[in-house]
């Protein structure tokens, strides 16, 4: 977990709030999103909470902004500013293409002396038919300020999701991280998480996503337990 600590996470503290991007910008869209990530502590580590609250909104067809803050409550220590993120995503498709893909802009501001970074990520989803979707992003980072880490930090992104009919979703995500360009990382010592959610839509633009991510490697967390509640309007 020492790239993570680059990234300003300890391993106490490194739970995994972020979702596999969806490039699709629809014009006129709004929504505020809560998300909750909590890791049993292992190995004599204690547990660890992250807190997350979003607001997004699109530009127009193409485009649209996001603003997040996150908080994390390690026990024993309370709860603690963890960073505030804007973010614009660019749809690069048309909206009638199976194969959806955008580029999204990430500027990642801490006030706890850990670095800052800027990131660029490509999104890309493809309707395999008309209930199975597929999604695969790859992430990239630059640290800025004190304590920055030399090189690009590298990871991806996976889904695989499928519509039943009364309207849930149902897949499986994973999420890798690499270490950087500086230093990449055999499989063991990367960050490597694997599981399932679930997504149901509650009506009114009311959403609610529950899921759990299990370390596939053995740098990453054993568990992460996810809840998200939002509503678009």
């Amino acid at each position: 977990m020492l790239f993570l600590r680059g990234l300003g996470f300890s391993t106490a503290a490194a739970q995994n709030t972020g979702g596999v991007i969806a490039p699709g910008v629809a014009g006129g869209h709004r929504a505020v999103q809560y998300r909750m990530a909590f890791a049993p502590g292992e190995g004599g580590t204690p547990d660890g909470l992250a807190q997350r609250l979003h607001y997004e909104q699109s530009l127009d067809g193409d485009r649209m902004a996001r603003l997040v803050v996150q908080t994390a409550t390690i026990e024993g220590r309370g709860t603690e500013f963890a960073f505030v993120q804007g973010e614009l995503l660019w749809e690069l498709s048309d909206d009638a293409d199976a194969w959806k893909r955008g580029l999204r802009f990430d500027l990642r501001l801490r006030d706890n002396g850990g670095p800052h970074h800027v990131g660029l990520n490509f999104a890309n989803q493809w309707a395999l038919t008309e209930r199975l979707s597929a999604r695969l992003v790859g992430l990239t980072a630059l640290q800025l300020g004190e304590g920055r880490s030399d090189g690009i930090a590298l990871s991806s992104r996976a889904q695989l999701a499928y519509r039943l009919d009364s309207g849930l979703v149902l897949g499986v995500e994973s999420y890798d991280i690499y270490g950087s360009t500086s230093r990449l990382r055999a499989f063991d010592r990367a960050d490597h998480q694997v599981g399932p959610f679930v997504s149901a839509n509650l009506g009114e633009g009311w959403q609610l996503v529950g899921g759990a991510l299990f370390g596939v490697s053995g740098a990453a967390r054993d568990t992460d337990l996810r809840v998200w509640f939002g509503r678009s309007f």
